[in-house]
This record gives C-alpha cells, sequence and structure tokens, in this order.
C-alpha cells in the first residue's frame, strides 16, 4: 500500500496550520478513505493527549462558525452554525473524543462521497485548528515530524 493518500492529507495539514488554501486533492476510493482516516487519527490524538478535549472542540466550533457560516438553505444539514461538511468534521471529533470513532467511519464515508475535497478540507482545518491550539507554537513542528 502507498503512503501517497497520507502524504496528500499530510499536505493538507500542513497548508491548513500555515493558513494557505488547501489544495483539493482529486483521491477517490480507498485513497479518499485513507487520507480521511489519517486527519481523524491525527486529530484523535491531540483529543486524548488534551487536558480540556471538550474546550478545545467548543473553541474550534465557534471558529468554524465565524469562517464558514451556513447560509439559510444549507443550515438543515448542520447542527452548528457551519456549513455541514466543518458539522460533519466536528461530529468525527466528537465521536472520536467519546470513544466511538470507529463508528463514525460509515457516517464520514457517506459525507465523502457526497463531497471529497469539502470534506478532507474540513477534516484537515479541524486537526490544525487542535494542533494550533494545543501546541501552540510548536504546532507546525510537531505536524512537520508526522510526516508519512
Amino acid at each position: 500500500m502507498t503512503d501517497r493518500p497520507r502524504a496528500i492529507a499530510h499536505a493538507m495539514l500542513t497548508q491548513a496550520l500555515a493558513g494557505e488554501p488547501i489544495v483539493a486533492p482529486a483521491l477517490v476510493g480507498a485513497d479518499l478513505a485513507t487520507a480521511a482516516i489519517w486527519l481523524r487519527e491525527r486529530a484523535a490524538g491531540v483529543l486524548s493527549e488534551a487536558l480540556r478535549p471538550h474546550e478545545l472542540l467548543d473553541l474550534i466550533t465557534m471558529i468554524f462558525e465565524s469562517e464558514h457560516p451556513a447560509l439559510p438553505e444549507q443550515d438543515a444539514r448542520s447542527r452548528v452554525g457551519t456549513t455541514w461538511q466543518y458539522a460533519a468534521a466536528l461530529e468525527v471529533a466528537t465521536a472520536e473524543l467519546a470513544g466511538n470513532g470507529r463508528q463514525a467511519d460509515p457516517i464520514t464515508v457517506a459525507n465523502l462521497t457526497l463531497d471529497p475535497d469539502g470534506m478532507l478540507t474540513a477534516l484537515a482545518e479541524l486537526t490544525a485548528h487542535l494542533f494550533r491550539l494545543h501546541d501552540g507554537p510548536g504546532a507546525r513542528a510537531v505536524v512537520r515530524a508526522l510526516r508519512p
């Protein structure tokens, strides 16, 4: 199995952490799922190390609501005031925090099917925010060390 999907997910995370536009990866099938799982696992790792993981997710919810507000016609899929892709990424992180990450996989796959690039971007931004809030100025070095 190639590390290409993980390398692409790492590049997306690095771009999100740097505040750069995230390049759409054009992944499909197993590669798409591998990239999403890699990002989810990195987010889960930060949450498991955090002293106050729920507060981290609350902060990220506020960030997403301000950066990616839901349009009225999009709000039906979103439980928070952000677009459904970012709300879905938050659901994945919340499931991880509750120890139910594997149960979130079918939901993640369904959302990846609807908008692959949007979901991977949302997962990359969520994970970047987690590293930024958890590791502060050292976040870039931590993420660099994760390179597959």
